[in-house]
């Protein structure tokens, strides 16, 4: 009995070990259009466009190089990540999570950014962060309500618009070069800085708008 018994103890370990825990669904790739249900991660190739329309991701979107992303009235349970896509635009999106998910962040875009409502009349979240880095088109960013940061940073010619957001901790736009930039009523919870060309202004109390016109 004892062997028998420790023989099946052997048995169930090796089962186990060769299960082994779930492996995630590999990344569908989205070249086209998608409207409403739900899906895993997506991935948009370089050259394609993915257009969601009223759906749900339960994962992460990867926009690779020249990939463009348009979505409207959709959540996201994950995380956008964009490198030098064509343009990414969020509408009336929720990209929801704690933690390591719940951001977007893009860099190197080539065209334009918007992340917000469709007439600015709703207020899409995200959970974390927003961090766009060395992008080169306009950037639109408007009634979003984010738990911890938005950063836009090293914006090259490209017009900013930032208003009506509510952040839960900090409000960055640094080292950007464009034409003009622009920052209204947006509630910020700890920190709220601005640099133009080199030139940082800081103002505690939300002296907003703040217009800088390219020289």
């Amino acid at each position: 009995m004892k062997r028998l018994f420790g023989g099946l103890i052997a048995a169930i370990a090796i089962t186990f070990v060769m299960i082994g825990p779930a492996q995630a669904a590999p990344a569908t790739q989205c070249t086209g259009t998608i409207t409403g249900g739900m899906t895993g991660s997506l991935v948009v190739p370089s050259g394609a466009t993915c257009t969601l329309d009223g759906v749900t991701v339960n994962g992460n979107i990867r926009i690779m190089s020249g990939g463009a992303l348009i979505t409207d009235d959709s959540t996201i349970n994950g995380n956008v990540r964009g490198d030098e896509a064509r343009t990414v635009q969020l509408i009336d999106t929720d990209v929801v999570g704690t933690g390591t998910t719940g951001n977007i962040t893009l860099t190197g875009t080539t065209g334009k950014i918007v992340i917000g409502s469709e007439g600015c009349v709703v207020d899409p979240a995200v959970g974390n962060n927003i961090t766009l880095i060395d992008n080169e088109g306009n950037i639109a960013i408007c009634f979003m309500t984010t738990g911890e940061t938005i950063k836009v940073q090293g914006t090259d010619d490209g017009r900013i618009g930032i208003h009506d957001n509510v952040v839960g901790n900090s409000l960055l736009v640094q080292d950007n070069t464009g034409s003009r930039i622009t920052l209204t009523n947006n509630d910020v919870g700890l920190d709220r800085r601005w640099k133009h060309e080199r030139q940082e202004q800081h103002d505690d109390d939300q002296a907003e708008p703040y217009e800088q016109p390219h020289r």
